[in-house]
């Protein structure tokens, strides 16, 4: 499976490059609502951070924000692996992260919010 194209994919609302529908009305918005099951609420994410195999991840944000890092994140959605592997999405400015890891401990958080910040950055970068 590409990971990349599979990522452009679902950045276009489960829409082939040809417009093409395959996914159904809304089923994206409702997979990347997070949920507020136990867990998932804390006082950094008040809206959770799980839908339906989507993930928010939220940035390591510097003393105001210089990179707009919240506003990025607040509009990404990730699908995340235990070893680091990633994809990254951002709809609003239609960016799209791939990556590829293997990291030596399985799930380490705090690369996690590093990542984060480096996506964030990127796409403040292109804007």
């Amino acid at each position: 499976l590409d990971w990349g194209h599979f990522a452009l994919f679902v950045e276009r609302g489960g829409r082939l490059a040809d417009g093409t529908a395959l996914l159904p009305e809304g089923w994206l918005r409702e997979a990347t609502t997070w949920s507020h099951a136990r867990g998932s609420v804390t006082p950094e994410t008040p809206e959770g951070v799980y839908g339906f195999q989507w993930w928010y991840n939220p940035p390591e944000v510097l003393k105001g924000d210089p990179d707009g890092a919240l506003a990025v994140a607040h509009d990404s959605f990730w699908a995340q692996g235990i070893y680091g592997q990633a994809i990254a999405i951002d709809p609003v400015d239609h960016v799209v992260m791939v990556q590829w890891s293997a990291w030596p401990v399985a799930t380490e958080d705090s690369r996690w919010g590093e990542l984060a910040t480096f996506f964030a950055a990127a796409v403040h970068a292109l804007r």
